[in-house]
Formats: structure tokens, C-alpha cells, sequence
């Protein structure tokens, strides 16, 4: 709790900082994916991915088609 971190504004279209104020404890399995620039992220299988075709999936998608994940430029 306090700790910002970096988030993704879709409405404005560029990363921006917020402040985690809850932390929930949950048993939701936890993926880390490692992107060819060697940058990576823990995300759970509903996490959503924006693909190469535009098409936004969710992580579980993302592996059963083999879509390419488009990396936002930080």
C-alpha cells in the first residue's frame, strides 16, 4: 500500500503513475511473461494483451492462438 506504479492510460494513450491503495490476497495463478527486449510482467491468465492484428486478448488467448502481443514503447 503506498507504493505507486506504472500503468498504461488507454484514455490517453501513454503511461502514467498510480498509487496502490489495497492489496488484495487472492488465489488466482500468476504467469511471468518475458518479452523478446528481455522486459517482464506478471499477469494472470484474464489479462488482456493488445495484439498485432489489434485485437485486444486475454492471456490464455494469447497462448492457444500464438498472437503476436504488441510492446508499448516506455
Amino acid at each position: 500500500q503506498g507504493d505507486e506504479v506504472r500503468i498504461f492510460d488507454a484514455k490517453k494513450g501513454e503511461d502514467s503513475y498510480a498509487k496502490v491503495l489495497d492489496v488484495m490476497e487472492n488465489r488466482v495463478k500468476v504467469y511471468t511473461v518475458t518479452f523478446d527486449d528481455g522486459k517482464s510482467i506478471s499477469v494472470s491468465k484474464d489479462h488482456k494483451f493488445v495484439c498485432g492484428d489489434g485485437v485486444k486478448r486475454n492471456f490464455q488467448e494469447v497462448l492457444d492462438s500464438g498472437a503476436e502481443v504488441i510492446l508499448q514503447a516506455s
